[in-house]
């Protein structure tokens, strides 16, 4: 929670992404601005942020669009991070510590429920995904990133029609899919990461964030690892009930 006040991860943030929204995910400016352009958000849309973290991308997004935003987590402290830090803006913007795989059906209606890399955590995704479903409004729409590797000996699978868990959930509970894919900059992002998190080792050692550091490494090094192997994909999903 620390790299909330840490200038180092701020810069690291702008040189990975593009804008230091404190990410811990591989959405970057791209992709974020398909979200926003996709989605037509606006001063009347409710968002729900599915897995908000420290809440600056939610932020980001309501200041933008002057959206309503609520911010879900399970980490009671960051959520708590996240409410001090935007209180002269609670009226459009809100967070509440609670794990997405116990949804409240208090939290809806939306008009959109987002989740940013954050679904591969949930212990039935299906499960998940159909208590989501609960929550958004008649006209309201699921928007997800999600990576997924495809192993494919003969030939490279289109990610559009490349069946993962998600794709299979979300057509089991007939929803119509929208895909985007972003998989050609998939591997560069985690290049950026691993190479700018080791450009800038010393300034996180001198922060006392050499676990950070060693955490990106990690993360970057094995997503990298999980590219060379087979095929990996980047998407936006975008669901509607058919």
């Amino acid at each position: 929670m620390r790299l909330k006040d840490s200038p180092t991860y701020g810069k690291f943030c702008e040189k990975v992404y593009g804008r230091d929204l404190r990410q811990f995910n591989a959405v970057d400016e791209e992709q974020l601005q398909k979200l926003i352009s996709s989605l037509r958000l606006n001063s009347s849309h409710s968002i729900l942020d599915v897995g908000c973290g420290l809440g600056f991308i939610s932020e980001h997004l309501s200041d933008l669009t002057g959206a309503q935003v609520t911010g879900i987590d399970f980490a009671g402290e960051i959520i708590k991070s996240a409410r001090l830090r935007t209180l002269q803006k609670k009226d459009r913007l809100k967070f509440i510590e609670m794990d997405f795989n116990f949804l409240s059906a208090e939290l809806g209606p939306f008009d959109f429920i987002i989740s940013i890399d954050t679904l591969y955590f949930a212990t039935d995704i299906k499960k998940t995904l159909e208590n989501l479903k609960t929550l958004l409004k008649p006209q309201g729409q699921l928007a997800f990133f999600y990576s997924f590797k495809c192993k494919d000996e003969t030939a490279k699978p289109n990610p559009l029609t490349a069946t993962n868990v998600l794709t299979k959930s979300l057509s089991e509970l007939n929803f119509r899919t929208q895909c985007f894919d972003f998989s050609a900059g998939y591997k560069n992002i985690w290049e950026r990461v691993l190479y700018h998190a080791n450009e800038l080792k010393q300034d996180f050692e001198n922060e006392g964030h050499t676990e950070t550091y060693e955490g990106r490494i990690w993360e970057a090094e094995n997503s990298l690892k999980s590219i060379k192997e087979g095929h990996s994909f980047r998407c936006l999903y975008l669901a509607t009930l058919a």
